[in-house]
């Protein structure tokens, strides 16, 4: 499965600044993740 790229995706340098304001998750409850907290943001965005 390829990822789809839209021109409204975070950039690198937004990805950054975003992230880092991002609590980590250190926690081993609950289910994996199946998608990645960047790519729930540029669903939101």
């Amino acid at each position: 499965m390829s990822k789809s790229v839209y021109p409204s995706d975070l950039t690198e340098s937004e990805w950054e600044i975003i992230k880092a304001e991002l609590p980590v998750n250190q926690s081993r409850r609950g289910r994996p993740r199946k998608h990645s907290v960047r790519c729930l943001m540029n669903g939101i965005r």
